[in-house]
């Protein structure tokens, strides 16, 4: 019934008979993850632990025929998604969960990579922080000889040029 729903909807579906073979399942790295609370005597709920595991960026809309406040509780707290009462009334309703749940997941993958190239720019910001100290302390080397030594200082501009050389070479 549900893959009839959901067959006309521009999804890539995959289905799993019990807790196994959902985690095998999760080795393709779905975006969302529809899971029968009771799905093969295997309880839901211990199930949503185990995909936080093995696919912690997958996001679990949990389905139950026999919800209750303390199961829908559980499940939201082991970090489900949302939680669905079956029989759905319609598929609007699961169709706009699934949309949200898809949203959410390009945020959070865009989230994290915005975070890596945050953490990659401020690497190369540190970089060039060090690469100014060292410019900075060659300049006041070669200041400092020309004040002890004059202006025609033999020697300050080359010993600073292999310095900065030596800076890029290492």
């Amino acid at each position: 019934l549900l893959h009839r729903m959901l067959d006309s909807e521009p999804l890539d579906l995959l289905e799993a008979r019990d807790g196994p073979e959902v985690l095998r399942q999760l080795e393709s790295g779905p975006s969302v993850l529809l899971l029968d609370l009771r799905l093969d005597q295997t309880l839901g709920e211990a199930l949503i632990d185990q995909v936080r595991e093995c696919s912690p960026d997958t996001e679990i809309i949990v389905m139950t025929g026999h919800g209750t406040i303390d199961s829908a509780v559980a499940c939201m707290r082991a970090g489900a998604f949302d939680y669905l009462e079956k029989p759905f009334p319609d598929r609007h309703r699961l169709l706009q969960t699934l949309q949200r749940a898809l949203e959410h997941h390009a945020l959070r993958s865009h989230n994290r990579s915005l975070g890596e190239r945050n953490q990659a720019l401020h690497l190369r910001n540190r970089e060039l922080e060090g690469e100014l100290d060292r410019r900075s302390a060659v300049s006041e080397v070669v200041a400092q000889s020309r004040a002890e030594h004059g202006e025609h200082a033999v020697g300050a501009e080359e010993a600073a040029d292999d310095i900065d050389r030596g800076a890029h070479d290492g």
